[in-house]
């Protein structure tokens, strides 16, 4: 029998025509093999690990095979008396729900998801002593629940009414899990005491299937991360519109499965069943293809418009008018919208920009290009790191979702016409990294020459760990006069950066780049067509530049453990660092040398990106003057 499990739910209230593309399986999903997901869950597990071992008389609920069994079973050792139940069963018809923890202390059923998303609890108190309400809800009356935090107390509430309706003799108290950022961990590599299962797949990679925790209920009791939150008032909110929507979902599978019609409009822009139809296979389905129909082959489309949902016209969207006349494309756009965008600010300029270009099919450089080439000091400084903020903190002294710096990556061009050198750190000691981060960059780049990024993060990430030093009372008077000339005291870009990216979005665009400035996607809309890119790619790194192969496809899997690993995006470098220190084969040096060697490549490639992209732009400006 299919079942409305609670993640079921969850993908019902979004979308009820994606449920159907779940439960019938089949279809092609950008989340197969999403990193970042799989990066999530780890860190979800880790965090459910340590909420379940503050029950230390709690038991695994039954798993079975059957349903049906299980939930008898759940239903039995509840009505027995006081208990505690991990992976409870909840099944009500077609309703199903596992439930993290679900205990019985007496006539009461305290019903508790654990969720590894962050909570304030020292925001929290400030609401408070405002008299405002807790974080859940809106700051404005009349007061609702918080969009951010809509979902989760949804969740918790499809799991309460079940609940209510299984247990009628029972008080249901439900209650949201959460790790508290505020705290400050106090347990020193606290990631070594979870063991990370994965199982390795036919195609090389592999997919995770538990994780366990191995440490003691002290060091649970010494973390202190996570915090229960009673949501009874909030899941009251929300209980008419859980209990209507769960009516409507379950209709969908009577007499059996159907797909609901679909609804079309920017929300299907990032739709998981948007994939390519390079990506399908012949044995996988196309649900965004299934939705749209001819509609889903239109390119250039309005879905990939830089801040679509932005451009209106006499208060409407423009795109949503466009795909509901079944003319999403981009060359669909009238004139005077166009026109509009011209006169705009900041975002209607980057519109205007890739809407008339695109039509055009021509490369857009701004006047900015050459002012920021004109602008330098050398040396000039690529430069890229690689970061993490990770539910449970490495290192102690620091905080859930706290920053752990353990990469950078620096090319560096001495002056016009110079060859071209490569600078890298990264941390392979098993302490807190930030300190020894922050000098070895300063020791890199010096107190002149421009520092060339792609993005504010790396602006924010300087000026986090400078605080950090502060407050630590480590930032000497050289390293304080080093950061300042790289980030403002409190926000914005220091004198001698030049963000990339910023100039990209305000002064340069090519067709292949669609929507994006990325620097993936500018460096691979340009790669198949620069013969002069790909010539001195393949000089600096040592290997062809083929046209058909992007650079950072171009990067090399390393088998490491038996399983073919890569890292290709930043995510990939976060979980690849985690292995590298923490996990399960962290002391065979064959395999730490692997992980280092994958890190240190994708990280070179990021800066060498750069290096490519200003070259690029240097050739086309000075063809232009």
């Amino acid at each position: 029998m299919l079942t409305l499990s609670k993640s079921d739910f969850k993908t019902g209230l979004d979308c009820p025509t994606r449920l159907f593309y779940k439960e019938s399986g089949g279809y092609a999903s950008t989340n197969d093999y999403d990193p970042y997901l799989q990066l999530l869950a780890e860190g979800g597990y880790m965090v459910e690990q340590l909420a379940k071992r503050r029950y230390p008389d709690g038991v695994e609920g039954s798993r079975t095979g059957d349903l049906a069994e299980d939930a008898r079973q759940t239903m039995a050792s509840i009505r027995a008396g006081n208990v505690t139940i991990f992976e409870a069963t909840l099944l009500l018809g077609r309703r199903l729900a596992r439930v993290d923890i679900l205990q019985r202390s007496g006539n009461t059923l305290r019903l508790i998801e654990v969720k590894s998303k962050s909570f304030d609890s020292v925001a929290d108190r400030e609401r408070a002593e405002l008299g405002k309400p807790n974080i859940f809800w809106t700051t404005r009356k009349p007061y609702s629940i918080a969009s951010n935090w809509h979902k989760y107390i949804a969740d918790v509430t499809y799991q309460t009414l079940i609940a209510e309706s299984l247990f009628p003799e029972f008080r249901v108290e439900p209650y949201l899990c959460l790790v508290d950022k505020a705290v400050v961990g106090v347990v020193d590599k606290l990631p070594e005491y979870f063991t990370i299962a994965r199982e390795a797949l036919v195609d090389g990679r592999s997919r995770l299937i538990t994780v366990q925790f191995t440490g003691t209920n002290d060091i649970v009791a010494a973390a202190q991360l996570t915090v229960e939150l009673r949501v009874r008032d909030e899941v009251n909110a929300l209980r008419e519109d859980v209990s209507a929507k769960t009516e409507e979902l379950l209709q969908l599978y009577e007499p059996e499965l159907r797909k609901a019609p679909p609804s079309l409009g920017l929300v299907c822009k990032d739709c998981e069943y948007r994939v390519r139809p390079e990506d399908v296979g012949d044995d996988r389905k196309n649900g965004f293809a299934e939705c749209w129909g001819a509609m889903a082959n239109v390119t250039p489309s309005v879905l990939d418009i830089f801040s679509v949902s932005s451009i209106k016209l006499a208060g409407e969207s423009v795109a949503e008018r466009l795909i509901a006349l079944g003319t999403p494309g981009v060359h669909d756009i009238p004139d005077d919208v166009i026109d509009a965008l011209a006169a705009g600010k900041t975002n209607a300029q980057r519109q205007h920009i890739q809407i008339t270009h695109t039509k055009r099919d021509e490369e857009f450089v701004g006047d900015g290009i050459g002012a920021a080439i004109e602008s330098v000091r050398y040396p000039l400084y690529f430069i890229d790191f690689e970061a993490a903020r990770l539910a449970i903190p490495f290192h102690s002294g620091m905080r859930p979702y706290g920053l752990l710096a353990f990469q950078w990556s620096c090319h560096i061009v001495d002056a016009p016409g110079a060859p071209l050198r490569h600078l890298e750190w990264i941390n392979t000691e098993r302490e807190w990294p930030n300190a020894a981060f922050f000098q070895t960059l300063a020791d890199a780049t010096g107190g002149a020459g421009t520092i060339l990024t792609w993005s504010q993060f790396e602006v924010s990430t300087l000026r986090t760990i400078r605080d950090e030093l502060v407050a630590r009372g480590a930032l000497d008077e050289r390293l304080a006069a080093w950061v300042a000339g790289l980030v403002g005291p409190t926000e914005g870009a220091g004198p001698r950066v030049l963000d990339m990216h910023k100039l990209t979005r305000n002064a340069y665009f090519h067709p292949g780049m669609a929507g994006s400035t990325s620097i993936k996607m500018v460096l691979d809309a340009l790669w198949t067509s620069d013969q002069a890119m790909r010539d001195e790619f393949a000089t600096i790194m040592g290997r062809t530049g083929d046209p058909t192969v992007g650079p950072y496809a171009s990067l090399e899997p390393l088998v490491i453990a038996g399983v073919s690993q890569a890292v290709a995006e930043g995510t990939g470098a976060v979980r690849a660092y985690e292995a590298l220190m923490f996990g399960q084969e962290r002391h065979e040096a064959d395999v730490q040398r692997r992980w280092r060697q994958l890190l240190l490549e994708y990280c070179k490639l990021d800066t060498l990106a750069m290096v490519l992209i200003w070259e690029y732009w240097k050739r086309t400006t000075s063809r232009v003057r």
